[in-house]
C-alpha cells in the first residue's frame, strides 16, 4: 500500500523528539507516549514513524477500522487505568450525505494531548 510506504520510509522520529514538539512531559508526557503506541499498533507501523503533524485521516486510512472501544481497552491495559470512552474525542472528521457532524482535531498531536488531558484530568 502507497501510504503505507510514505510512513515506513520516513526518518524516526523518537519520544523524546515527538514530545518536544508536543511540548509535553510529565505524566502528560507519559500518557501521549502510550496513546503513540496504541495508535501505531493498529496501524501496524513502527511508533517512530507517526509524527505530531500527521493527519488522523490519513492515519485512519492505515487501519483495519478506526474503532474507539478497541483504543480505549488497550489504553486501559497499558496505562492500567479506567476511560470513559465517551471522553474520547473523535479521530478523524465524520459527516453523513456530505454534511460535516464534526470537523475532527487538527492533526494527531493536537488529539493526543487532548486524549492525554482528559486521562489526566478526567473530570
Amino acid at each position: 500500500m502507497k501510504r503505507r510506504d510514505e510512513f515506513t520510509t520516513r526518518e524516526n522520529l523518537a519520544d523524546e523528539q515527538f514530545l518536544l514538539q508536543l511540548n509535553a512531559g510529565g505524566e502528560l508526557g507519559a500518557i501521549c507516549c502510550a496513546i503513540r503506541s496504541i495508535v501505531a499498533d493498529q496501524c501496524k507501523i513502527a511508533k517512530e514513524k507517526i509524527y505530531p503533524g500527521d493527519d488522523t485521516q490519513v492515519l485512519s486510512l492505515l487501519m483495519k477500522d478506526w474503532d474507539v472501544m478497541t483504543f480505549v481497552l488497550k489504553a486501559e491495559e497499558v496505562l492500567k487505568i479506567e476511560i470513559d470512552e465517551k471522553k474520547v474525542p473523535p479521530f478523524t472528521r465524520a459527516g453523513i450525505f456530505g454534511f460535516t457532524i464534526n470537523d475532527g482535531p487538527e492533526n494527531f498531536g493536537r488529539w493526543c494531548l487532548d486524549v492525554a488531558g482528559r486521562i489526566c484530568d478526567p473530570d
